[in-house]
């Protein structure tokens, strides 16, 4: 199928033939088709301009439904741009409130059972509209109604950037850029009307959304979508799905491929029919997928499905990939030579995984500092041209640097191929010498069993001497087996001095999920640095100040002491404290309170259950400092 600029304004006549589903696995096999959906998305369209007839972008929430695909499909038919949004959670509010600001939205979209529990902030509330609110009026149309032209120049999608290493910004995808995005991937991964895709990845996310969705939309395949929640609940449902409804096409992380990989499957478990595994959308780890491949191969799943991708949302989606049926190149590279700035293929080095070819009509190049391109074997900055490159950010449509697209990673090419080593403003200069967080992190956790499945980040600051030094922060997994900090704080001191030749400055332990994320779920070093800088992360342990998780015995009149000016919502609770009767069971605020108050004072972590399996305090401090009998 050959696309052309005017399809996007005629999805619904183009396609009204189509019968391609979805399914969500929260239950119920939710099917949508342009047959019976075309007059549900014209209806929405008027709606839509009825709220705003400005033609202001429309926020749509990840709703993980047929009803997102619905608000999409009805914005371009009515000629108006989408911003593809994570649901506002406390934690992203901020980034929501942003996107508003810079979009100047009218119009939200939003499952029902999501607006009575997120609220956009109340200065907001008024001049946006959210579709739940409106959906239950009548408002049929004309079967006849003719759609509005969408250009090719167009903005269809306004994908904001993932923030990886600063704000994110609206990025402009016309109608161009996406078909021109999915001819190329149709192409070159033999996509048609018998393909079956599978996806866990979040539809605000430019993966999920141009891969999982639009293109067996476009393409007459079938794809099978469950939300990324439920994936994380049970990651063995990927690989399960994928033999379950003999899919063909799937995609995934690094992070989502490792969380496969460490769960047991059925001998009955078949990976024949599936011909396109891609790993992507963030860096790749040339350990996990040598893991993946030896798991899946044992249920029939071919050596070269297995494919690797890079992109951005900058340039729609893809910029480059394995082709179909070839294996992921890995090579060995030198170590000390990459951090001089050069690949040098050694059989002891530092094992990587290329990234693939570029797509059709996409021109890559790497260049150093002054912009000068670079030759083959030479790490620079990863610059890209071709018709997938966006026209500009929101605020800022005029692409800068000769319409050349400054990627922001480094990289070099090696036998055509592009091998990836990190982010430039995340790189670390240390003795003259390059070093990428990357590979300090990826060292710490094989070397270290107990930091293995630990979320962990590594970042330069400046020593009391104004050098350059390492710091190595690492949350704390729940049931954390790490009985003696420092010994685990001079292994990786030891570890990061051979890397750098520089001791490390601190090494950090912090609870759970106190790493900063973008949206989609990559590490945020340089803001995890404005955090440590700030002193603003609640430290477990601290090598810099030697905070002592040397663990202390604590006694039952300072746990007592504690509860007695705790206060508790049943008065009785109150009360049997004060006699120093029982230990009461707290809600998850004060359990929390009081885990943080132990650790504090003992060292001592203790399991989320703590206030269930040990109902007295003599039980809770018998159990605390059992370790010192």
């Amino acid at each position: 199928m050959y696309l052309t600029s005017d399809l996007l304004s005629n999805f619904a006549d183009c396609l009204i033939s189509s019968s391609n589903s979805f399914l969500s696995l929260e239950g119920e096999l939710s099917v949508f088709n342009f047959r019976d959906s075309q007059q549900k998305i014209k209806d929405r369209s008027t709606l839509f301009d009825d709220l705003d007839s400005d033609k202001n972008p429309v926020i749509l929430f990840n709703q993980d439904s047929t009803e997102f695909i619905i608000n999409l499909l009805a914005c371009w038919y009515g000629n108006r741009p989408v911003v593809p949004v994570c649901l506002p959670s406390k934690k992203r509010l901020d980034f929501v409130n942003n996107v508003i600001d810079q979009c100047g939205s009218k119009i939200y979209t939003i499952d029902f059972k999501h607006s009575q529990v997120f609220k956009i902030r109340d200065n907001k509330s008024s001049s946006l509209s959210s579709l739940a609110e409106v959906t239950d009026r009548s408002h049929t149309l004309p079967s006849n109604i003719c759609c509005k032209p969408f250009y090719p120049s167009n903005t269809a999608i306004i994908q904001f950037s993932s923030g990886s290493t600063g704000q994110p910004k609206g990025v402009l995808i016309t109608a161009d850029n996406l078909l021109s995005s999915l001819q190329s991937m149709a192409c070159i991964w033999d996509i048609s009307n018998s393909s079956r895709f599978y996806s866990w990845l979040p539809l605000y996310h430019d993966l999920g959304l141009i891969f999982g969705v639009l293109l067996p939309l476009i393409f007459g395949g079938r794809s099978f979508v469950i939300s990324s929640a439920d994936f994380a609940k049970k990651p063995s449902v990927w690989l399960s799905n994928l033999s379950k409804y003999s899919i063909t096409h799937t995609a995934g992380s690094t992070s989502g491929y490792a969380m496969a990989s460490l769960h047991e499957y059925p001998p009955s478990l078949s990976l024949k029919s599936c011909k396109f595994c891609m790993i992507a959308a963030e860096h790749i780890s040339a350990s996990v997928a040598q893991k993946f491949i030896n798991l899946s191969g044992k249920f029939g799943l071919c050596s070269t499905s297995l494919t690797a991708a890079y992109g951005l949302a900058e340039s729609t989606l893809a910029v480059t990939g394995d082709r179909l049926n070839e294996s992921l190149y890995f090579e060995s590279f030198d170590q000390e030579q990459l951090n001089f700035g050069k690949a040098v293929p050694s059989l002891d080095g530092r094992l990587l995984v290329s990234s693939g070819y570029a797509l059709l009509d996409t021109q890559i190049s790497i260049r150093d500092d002054a912009g000068h391109e670079l030759s083959s074997g030479l790490i620079g900055e990863v610059v890209i041209d071709g018709p997938t490159v966006m026209h500009g950010y929101l605020g800022h449509p005029a692409l800068s640097a000769n319409d050349h697209l400054q990627t922001g990673d480094l990289g070099f090419t090696y036998n055509n191929y592009l091998f990836i080593t990190g982010r430039k403003k995340e790189l670390m200069i240390i003795n003259g010498r390059n070093i990428y967080p990357e590979d300090v992190e990826s060292a710490i956790k094989s070397s270290i069993p107990e930091l293995s499945n630990c979320t962990s980040v590594c970042f330069s600051v400046s020593d009391s001497n104004q050098l350059e030094s390492v710091v190595f922060v690492s949350e704390l997994e729940r049931h954390s087996n790490i009985s003696d900090f420092k010994v685990i704080a001079d292994q990786i001191n030891t570890i990061i001095l051979d890397l750098c030749s520089r001791n490390c400055q601190d090494v950090v332990f912090v609870q759970r999920a106190q790493l900063p994320k973008t949206t989609s779920g990559k590490l945020q070093r340089l803001k995890a640095a404005r955090i440590y800088l700030d002193q603003s992360f609640n430290s477990i342990y601290s090598s810099l100040n030697d905070i002592s998780l040397a663990k202390t015995k604590i006694s039952e009149e300072q746990i007592t002491d504690w509860l007695k000016n705790f206060e508790f919502a049943n008065q009785e609770s109150a009360m049997r404290i004060s006699r120093g009767e029982v230990f009461i069971a707290l809600d998850s605020l004060g359990s929390s309170q009081l885990k943080q108050y132990i650790l504090e004072l003992t060292g001592v972590l203790l399991d989320d259950t703590f206030v269930w399996e040990y109902d007295t305090i003599s039980k809770l401090v018998n159990h605390i400092n059992m370790d010192f009998n």
